[in-house]
């Protein structure tokens, strides 16, 4: 297809900009610009990663090093912003700011307004275990009453609650309380139905996170597929992207890589190998409308509902 754009809801690339010292206009990792120069516009939910090797307040004074390096590198180039409630027009790349794993706030509230103001839309409040917030997709834990508090504020500010990592008890607690409030996405997580992994959604899950407006980011993590890096993936992630499609997800499918925090099959080793899914598509008589909402509209439509308010 001609004068395709993507969006994709999750990546770990600023994290590793960072602790490489490299730059997104010429990185060797799997999102760059010259990678993302394929399509004709570019959006991407970039996850800054609490760091599991620090204490939680270690993790979060370097987020904020990791979100000022990565600002000042995006802030290089004209093409590329980052959206905190402004789209700029004449960028090419849009970049929004999250977090993955919500330990960082560490029993202190006060520190999510910081991250607001730091220019955070989504939040991933678990990654593994059980912490201040709850428990994770490997735990049979809920959310903490600290985790509820933070679930309740991000919504009171305006930063978009995601449940991939979440325990299915925690991503219960997520949808009860932002109930008629506030859409729910799940940035990074494949069909539990397709393949039976922890990380992975039920349809139960995938019903309630479309139902809230939100989200779903198909994962390209081999292990959570079922493959390994020797695998071709693009026809097992077709499988997730039409199971999701028949759960009525025309409105709410889109992708979530995990490029730079996953190992990604070896047909799609970075970012500017996603344009190879439309040409499968078409093979499967998906219109050209459905492809692109898949590819960019779902997720451009969802920032202008409910982050560039």
């Amino acid at each position: 297809m001609n004068h395709l754009s993507l969006a994709d809801i999750h990546c770990d690339t600023a994290y590793e900009l960072y602790m490489n010292s490299q730059s997104f206009y010429g990185s060797s990792l799997a999102v760059s610009a010259k990678k993302t120069s394929r399509y004709e516009k570019y959006l991407q939910v970039a996850a800054i990663f609490s760091d599991n090797s620090l204490d939680n307040n270690a993790a979060y004074e370097q987020f904020f090093k990791i979100a000022e390096y990565f600002k000042k590198d995006i802030s290089g180039c004209p093409d590329s912003a980052i959206i905190d409630g402004e789209y700029i027009t004449e960028a090419k790349n849009f970049f929004i700011l999250s977090v993955e794993d919500a330990r960082i706030l560490d029993g202190k509230l006060e520190r999510l307004k910081r991250l607001y103001n730091e220019g955070v839309r989504i939040l991933t409040p678990l990654w593994r275990g059980e912490t201040c917030i709850g428990g994770s997709f490997d735990t049979d834990a809920g959310l903490t009453d600290f985790g509820k508090d933070v679930i309740r504020k991000c919504i009171e500010l305006g930063i978009v609650p995601d449940i991939s990592h979440a325990s299915i008890k925690s991503a219960d607690d997520i949808f009860d309380i932002s109930s008629g409030s506030s859409p729910v996405i799940a940035s990074h997580s494949s069909s539990y139905t397709i393949f039976e992994h922890p990380r992975n959604l039920t349809d139960s899950q995938f019903c309630s996170v479309r139902e809230s407006g939100g989200l779903v980011g198909v994962n390209l993590y081999t292990e959570a597929l079922g493959l390994d890096a020797r695998s071709d993936g693009i026809p097992t992630i077709l499988e997730h992207i039409e199971h999701y499609l028949s759960l009525g997800g025309e409105d709410c499918v889109c992708f979530g890589c995990d490029f730079d925090g996953a190992q990604t099959p070896k047909d799609i080793p970075d970012v500017s190998y996603i344009y190879l899914f439309a040409d499968e598509m078409s093979k499967l008589n998906y219109s050209e409308s459905l492809i692109k909402k898949i590819f960019y509209e779902n997720v451009n439509n969802f920032i202008l509902k409910n982050i560039m308010k």
